[in-house]
């Protein structure tokens, strides 16, 4: 199903435009993405983004298995997205209730932060 752009697509052109272009073709096979013709219309945040985007490519603390769930299909997005907005949900109806914590969460074992003296 193709998109329906809001924002007119935005031609990409240019040097910057160039860039882009080779981009896709090396990381997407070629295909250009979508939102690039709408960040195209502001260059500064589309160059923001791809820098963020290639910080997030070398993250490594989560199990590429876990990551995997979000690239699974309609059903597997839904089914993940839904999780997360349920534990968002839950947290906040307890912390606007005034509950505290229970423990369940102490079988994850992560230690609490200690305030650095920097």
């Amino acid at each position: 199903m193709p998109s329906t752009f809001r924002i007119p697509k935005a031609e990409i052109t240019g040097l910057y435009g160039a860039m882009v272009r080779m981009f896709a073709k090396r990381m997407l096979g070629g295909e250009m993405p979508d939102n690039a013709y709408v960040y195209f219309h502001h260059q500064q945040v589309l160059k923001s983004v791809m820098s963020f985007e290639g910080k997030v490519k070398k993250w490594d603390a989560l199990d590429p298995m876990l990551k995997s769930y979000a690239q699974l299909g309609a059903p597997a997005v839904v089914e993940l997205t839904q999780m997360v907005a349920l534990e968002n949900m839950r947290s906040r109806f307890n912390s606007a209730a005034g509950l505290q914590s229970q423990g369940y969460s102490d079988v994850c074992e992560l230690p609490l932060a200690v305030p650095s003296n920097a």
